[in-house]
């Protein structure tokens, strides 16, 4: 499989929940589409790390490591930064 297509297949699109108005729906569309252009311009070997938000609005911390096939979420900053050292050790 070439690299464009194991990006485009790694990335999740998900739809915009319904009780969202159409400028917040755009946003998202747009905020999607620069997550997947961002991940199509850098490497296959970094990981990829995004900031989103659960219902209840606590962050939430989604983690990739495409070298490994390695996801998990965690709940602060601090648990990112913890993986990532023990990534490059």
């Amino acid at each position: 499989m070439n690299t464009f297509a194991k990006r485009f297949q790694n990335n999740t699109f998900r739809p915009a929940p319904s009780g969202q108005s159409l400028g917040d729906r755009i946003r998202a569309a747009f905020s999607g589409l620069g997550e997947f252009l961002l991940n199509l311009a850098t490497s296959d070997q970094e990981p990829k790390i995004r900031l989103s938000h659960g219902p209840d609005g606590q962050a939430q911390w989604s983690v990739y490591d495409p070298t490994s096939g390695y996801r998990n979420t965690f709940m602060s900053e601090n648990e990112v930064r913890i993986w990532l050292d023990n990534r490059y050790r």
